[in-house]
């Protein structure tokens, strides 16, 4: 940002195409209240003088401006001018922090792939003013985000202001640095998994955050303030070991005291019911910016070791009584609001650690006083960093670690708040601390695309961007986390994993391959002959002369009579064990088909068959994005299918299988009509048999 004086209003900037210039007056209409109250006076080309050379007047408007508003149209995005010079030089600024950039959107275009798309635009979600019925209500909700905005960045000046003030008192004293002193050198999780094997990881993801508890479903256990026990220990006294000492404490810090983690215990009373048991002493928050900021620094008598090697080399972050490090706490929370956002900020360069980076709702350092509990002083912080007042029984631990890299231990929260997402923004602006400990607020949609584009495209507190990938496993699931964040490497460890199950189950004798273990071994071959007879007495002569599509062709149960009737076929199976049992059950008659080793989902017919068969295939499809991947293919490889398929939904099975009604079968195949439907009891088991043909 430019520095001015505070008097002065912020400096506004329309870049937009002489196209939508009906809509930058109305838009300047709106904005007149704040133009008039001095906090912004605007500026756009038509302001141009007859004489003046235009490029060199827009360019240096464009360099001081402090508000940079896009007005985002086709035009706009096709003009060589606005995109490749205004928007260009904008983003530059933007980058550098010399000017807020704020896309308006004003009709329909594809601008999300445009280098500003990650922005956050106007007006409220991203919907162009255009689409409005009411165009005078689109134009009030933009003209209150840029309120918002230009409140925040008003109030920012005012630290500087400050210190100019000040200096200006006494002359010959330089103004003092907010800049944080940063490590020599800094660690990467790839780096520290040696010291540390339960790094915070997600698919191909990891983090420099070692997970102690953690709440990652739905159901499972989550802590209320009344299942943590706050303990205090007024006696023990934490020294600073001399070699942290010689480090140069940061330019800008306080010198008040923190918590200690002196020890931690986690009980389970009895099922569904735990307790957390923290006790804390007391610490110079000074003695963690020596030690936690240094780390990965050299020593001062051996270059060749790092503060790590020598303090932290392998340490039990089970037992935290007998470190020597200042084991400095740390309290966040993610408010997920009514509107169903979840609320994050962005430290402030002034931030000692982590500065400049993205992070929870509201967090900070535990201050020490003798009835401390991270509830309260989570409560605390978030009332004086963004105004929100925390209702203690709607809040929830659902995170305890260390962040490896910084070394402190870090409690994470969240609340499900009543308040819409432009409430709490709003109240955060006006906080006694937001313009100390941040520089941005906003509001993300709870859903997997936003969250993951958030924590990729932005840098990140680990601890925070763990536990936000947390609170999405417990929404989402852990497994669609994985594929949101790194679907190729998912996939491929999913075929990897099932193909070896399938494998090791190909070794089992007999039709126990391919039958569940809960079946009575005494009865499984005879059942299993006679479900086989059920089957081919339902699908009777509509194989006959076909060519045919086994999928998941297993052992060969089904195998050895299609290819008796059948004019052509082919059989299908991830595990190439299952199809050498399959051949060799065959015996000669396997000459006669075509086999593919491969991930149904990864299958791609090379013609139409007359007739697909899949028997208790679709089971084992756990996730519903590769059960819908295998419809696809079935739907695209024939005219006729054949479905033979457990549908006990709700009954106990084993993680490699999910049921599923028959309406979310026919679903899935609605491009299809029945045909023909039957029902048919395998032991306790209740199958059903579909013969379905294209509309």
């Amino acid at each position: 940002m430019s520095h001015t004086s505070s008097r002065s209003p912020l400096r506004l900037f329309y870049s937009y195409s002489h196209q939508d210039e009906e809509l930058r007056v109305e838009l300047e209409k709106h904005l007149s209240v704040l133009r008039r109250q001095g906090v912004i006076s605007g500026w756009s080309d038509r302001r141009i003088e007859p004489g003046h050379e235009w490029a060199g007047e827009i360019d240096g408007q464009l360099d001081n401006a402090d508000i940079v508003l896009l007005l985002v149209s086709a035009d706009f995005l096709a003009s060589d001018y606005c995109y490749d010079v205004e928007m260009t030089r904008a983003m530059d600024r933007h980058a550098s922090g010399d000017a807020r950039i704020i896309p308006i959107l004003c009709r329909p275009c594809d601008w999300k792939s445009a280098p500003f798309g990650k922005l956050q635009a106007l007006p409220t979600e991203a919907n162009p003013v255009t689409l409005w019925s009411n165009p005078d209500a689109a134009f009030e909700d933009i003209a209150r985000g840029i309120r918002r905005i230009s409140e925040t960045l008003m109030r920012a000046r005012l630290p500087t202001i400050a210190a100019e003030a000040e200096a200006s008192k006494h002359p010959n004293q330089p103004i003092p640095s907010f800049e944080p002193v940063k490590s020599v050198s800094s660690v990467s999780a790839q780096a520290m998994a040696h010291r540390y094997s339960n790094l915070f990881q997600i698919s191909s993801w990891r983090f420099p955050y070692v997970v102690l508890i953690a709440a990652w479903k739905a159901d499972s256990n989550e802590f209320g303030m009344g299942e943590v026990i706050s303990l205090t220990d007024n006696v023990s006294t934490y020294v600073l070991p001399e070699d942290f000492k010689k480090n140069p404490p940061p330019a800008y810090y306080f010198t008040d005291f923190k918590c200690r983690l002196s020890q931690y215990d986690f009980t389970i009373l009895r099922a569904g019911l735990c307790r957390l048991t923290f006790t804390f002493s007391k610490i110079e928050y000074l003695d963690y910016l020596l030690s936690g900021e240094y780390l990965d620094s050299p020593l001062p008598d051996d270059p060749n070791r790092t503060f790590r090697d020598k303090y932290a080399p392998r340490l039990d972050l089970n037992d935290v009584s007998h470190s020597k490090l200042t084991n400095i706490c740390g309290v966040g929370i993610f408010l997920i609001t009514r509107d169903d956002k979840i609320v994050v900020s962005r430290h402030s360069h002034s931030v000692n650690v982590y500065s400049n980076t993205w992070t929870y709702s509201a967090s900070g350092t535990m201050d020490w006083c003798d009835n401390v509990h991270p509830f309260t002083e989570m409560a605390r912080e978030c009332r004086e960093e963004i105004g929100h007042n925390i209702k203690l029984d709607n809040m929830y631990l659902f995170g305890f670690g260390v962040d490896a890299q910084k070394f402190y231990y870090q409690f994470s929260f969240f609340e499900r708040t009543g308040l819409s997402s432009e409430d709490v923004i709003g109240k955060a602006i006006m906080a006694r601390d937001y313009f100390i400990e941040m520089q941005e607020i906003v509001a993300i949609p709870f859903d997997l695309e936003s969250v993951v584009d958030m924590l990729k495209t932005n840098p990140w507190e680990p601890a925070a961007a763990a536990g936000l990938l947390t609170l999405c496993a417990k929404r989402f699931g852990y497994r669609a986390v994985e594929r949101a964040i790194d679907p190729v490497f998912v996939h491929k460890r999913l075929t990897d994993e099932m193909t070896a199950e399938w494998d090791y189950r190909a070794f089992r004798p007999g039709d126990l391959a391919v039958m569940s273990a809960r079946y009575p071994g005494g009865r499984r071959h005879e059942e299993s002959k006679k479900y086989i007879e059920a089957v081919f007495d339902f699908i009777g002569s509509d194989i006959d002369g076909e060519d045919v599509l086994e999928i998941g062709a297993g052992i060969g149960r089904m195998s050895e009579i299609l290819v008796r009737k059948a004019r052509r076929m082919t059989c299908i199976d991830l595990s190439s064990r299952m199809l050498e049992r399959n051949r060799n059950r065959l015996g000669s008659f396997a000459q006669r088909v075509q086999y593919v080793q491969t991930f149904v989902q990864n299958y791609i017919p090379d013609r139409l068959y007359d007739v697909a068969i899949s028997s208790l295939m679709l089971i084992h499809n756990v996730e519903e994005e590769d059960f819908h991947a295998v419809a696809e293919v079935m739907k695209k490889s024939a005219r006729t299918l054949f479905l033979f398929e457990h549908v006990d939904v709700g009954q106990q099975v084993s993680e490699h299988t999910r049921l599923r009604g028959e309406a979310a079968l026919l679903s899935a195949f609605h491009e299809y009509k029945v045909e023909r439907r039957a029902t048919y009891q395998l032991f306790t088991d209740n199958l059903i048999f579909l013969k379905l043909t294209r509309r």
